[in-house]
């Protein structure tokens, strides 16, 4: 049986699952051909894009959550909405057959979001949902278009490996050993030392500076 896809939630990002209410939004964020190359993509009717997210929320094998950014006052869906904040993109899990690998995407869509630390603390609370659910899953695989360096960037963080670089599809293939313990995910630049980030050019900040920031540029 699949297991419940519940409510992640971290202070600034939360990760919902994905229902039909995102779609339209979704949608709309795939017709950016930059994006569509980023995330080797393809273009889809509004009609194929509501198909295609029934048939995620039904396979046993797919898990898809679209980013909430608190304060984020755009993208707006009810009901998550009014408590985690506006649509910024999605993080995915497929997995094998014999579910002992786990192949991972994940998209913050929204260009003003990006370089925020968004992905990295949507990729974390999908591993710690990984280790709740996913008792036999053993490699977490990761394929990354060449140009899409922050998404790279993002993984090497987290000690994934380079394994294989196509030239034909101009992709990188990257895994990693599943831990079945959170330790090493929270040591990976812990959320809590936001003053320490350089992500956003600025010395030192604070958690409402980062609530002011988001405000500031919305």
């Amino acid at each position: 049986m699949k297991p419940t896809q519940e409510v992640l939630k971290s202070e600034f990002v939360t990760l919902v699952p994905y229902i039909k209410e995102h779609v339209e939004i979704y949608n709309k964020w795939m017709q950016d051909e930059e994006l569509r190359k980023l995330t080797d993509s393809d273009l889809l009717t509004l009609e194929d894009e509501f198909k295609m997210q029934r048939s995620w929320a039904e396979d046993e094998n797919k898990f898809t959550f679209i980013i909430l950014v608190k304060f984020f006052k755009q993208n707006l869906v009810k009901p998550f909405c009014d408590h985690f904040g506006g649509m910024a993109g999605d993080v995915n899990i497929f997995l094998s057959t014999s579910k002992t690998v786990g192949e991972l995407s994940l998209m913050v869509a929204e260009k003003q979001l990006r370089g925020k630390k968004i992905g990295l603390l949507s990729l974390k609370l999908m591993l710690k949902f990984c280790i709740s659910n996913f008792q036999f899953l053993k490699k977490l695989e990761v394929k990354i278009k060449k140009s899409n360096l922050a998404c790279l960037n993002l993984f090497l963080k987290f000690k994934f490996k380079k394994i294989t670089e196509s030239e034909v599809f101009d992709q990188v293939t990257m895994n990693l050993r599943f831990k079945k313990n959170e330790n090493w995910i929270d040591e990976v630049e812990d959320e809590d030392e936001w003053k320490e980030d350089a992500l956003l050019g600025i010395d030192r900040w604070d958690k409402n500076d980062y609530r002011l920031f988001l405000d500031e540029i919305i």
